[in-house]
């Protein structure tokens, strides 16, 4: 959702340009359209993080780990981390678009 999100952010500010045309309806369909490969990229580096991140890891250190990313500290450590990465992710995506609107909109004196 984080992704999505931080896309829709991005495309808002490009709707105020007028040469563009673009709607929030077509906007939400770009990126409906666009989930499945979102996912499978999500995936695809999720996958291979893990790899990277947990290989070096003995039985008993990604077994503490696990345990500790399963408690309630864990769960809440975890949701505190998306959500601030989800946040940052979406302030400059907004902050982006933002800043190409304003280019496409600006003209030569």
């Amino acid at each position: 959702a984080g992704a999505m999100t931080a896309q829709y952010h991005f495309l808002m500010p490009l709707a105020k340009v007028d040469a563009l045309g673009l709607n929030q309806a077509e906007i939400l369909n770009m990126i409906q359209e666009g989930q499945e490969e979102i996912i499978d990229n999500i995936t695809t580096w999720l996958m291979a993080f893990t790899y990277m991140a947990y290989t070096p890891l003995g039985d008993e250190q990604l077994t503490t780990y696990l345990s500790y990313q399963m408690s309630e500290n864990g769960a809440a450590l975890n949701s505190a981390l998306f959500d601030a990465f989800n946040g940052i992710d979406r302030d400059m995506s907004a902050a982006m678009g933002l800043a190409l609107a304003q280019a496409l909109q600006s003209q030569e004196l």
